[in-house]
């Protein structure tokens, strides 16, 4: 279900090239795409148009998987919807930069994103589950770095009978860069929460689930949804219920891609002025003490032992000594 990865083709960085360095893509078997299935033609033959691929809903055996996508919005008048999908960090831990997340609004075909904000929360457990809490992020601040066309159009299974629909290009997949700001996490498994905003609040942002040719899948993606009827609302299985009665319901995982360093990094500059200096272990020991006016980092544990105390400020002070990160 998850694949540990250290490098990404320049084929699959067309659409978002960025700084970062890759660390991971979610669902993925191949260390080089993300995990859309992107092919040029669909299984009924049909060529993608020109510059184009199409995602299509992946058939394993018999049967296909019915969904093309999750609704992941917020709706101003009937609530929210939110997904959320995890992750298994390595020993030595890694400091995160961004994340990529894929969405298709129907008939959105550009020129600009249909998607004007995305939030993220990260998750110590599986949200819904007791004992599990936000440990970075929340629902409302705006991280959207970036969303762009990715040239994916995603399409419902185009051989499964009946009726199979003919491959279209109404949902266009869009790829959206959301900031972490170089928040560092330790090994173990954590969960991203996301959500995005549309340009028209009257219409809907729907995430593809992790296809790969000939699986259906098996994940363990939930979403939440806002009580409706006698559902009393909150976070339940992402479940794709199949093509035909006797298709067997599976659950999903959503793909995304990671961005950062593997282990821990530091940046002195705690102050963010462009200089490295006294000020900067001022700003240290100010957040120490309960003011973040003038800090600036996603996380104040500077020396990553677990707490926020003195052993920061020094840490802080010898790095801009010219110490190595600790």
């Amino acid at each position: 279900m998850r694949t540990m990865l250290a490098f990404l083709a320049p084929l699959s960085l067309a659409a978002f090239a960025h700084a970062d360095v890759f660390l991971y893509s979610n669902g993925n078997p191949s260390p080089f795409v993300p995990a859309l299935g992107a092919s040029p033609s669909a299984l009924n033959g049909a060529p993608a148009p020109g510059g184009f691929s199409w995602s299509e809903a992946p058939l394993e055996g018999a049967f296909c998987n019915s969904t093309a996508g999750v609704s992941s919005h917020f709706v101003s008048n009937a609530g929210d919807f939110r997904i959320t999908d995890d992750v298994t960090i390595p020993a030595g831990g890694w400091t995160l930069d961004s994340i990529l997340f894929y969405a298709y609004q129907p008939g959105a075909s550009g020129p600009g994103s249909p998607f004007t904000r995305a939030t993220l929360r990260i998750w110590s457990g599986a949200p819904g589950d007791p004992g599990s809490f936000v440990i970075w992020g929340d629902a409302t601040t705006n991280r959207l770095i970036s969303s762009q066309s990715t040239g994916i159009y995603r399409i419902f299974n185009s051989i499964t009978q009946p009726l199979p629909p003919s491959p279209d290009t109404s949902r266009l997949l869009w790829v959206t860069r959301v900031n972490i700001g170089g928040l560092y996490l330790a090994e173990g498994t954590v969960w991203f929460d996301w959500q995005y905003s549309c340009a028209n609040p009257d219409r809907g942002a729907y995430s593809p689930t992790v296809t790969n040719p000939g699986r259906r899948g098996v994940g363990n993606a939930r979403q939440f949804r806002q009580a409706y009827g006698t559902f009393s609302g909150g976070w339940v299985p992402v479940r794709d219920q199949g093509k035909a009665p006797q298709a067997p319901d599976l659950q999903q995982d959503f793909p995304f891609l990671l961005f950062g360093t593997a282990g821990a990094s530091c940046d002195p500059d705690v102050n963010c002025d462009g200089g490295v200096n006294g000020f900067d272990i001022e700003v240290m020991e100010q957040a120490v003490n309960g003011d973040f006016s003038n800090f600036c980092q996603a996380d104040p544990d500077f020396n990553h032992d677990g707490a926020v105390n003195g052993f920061d400020i020094e840490a802080v002070e010898q790095s801009v000594n010219g110490a190595p990160c600790p």
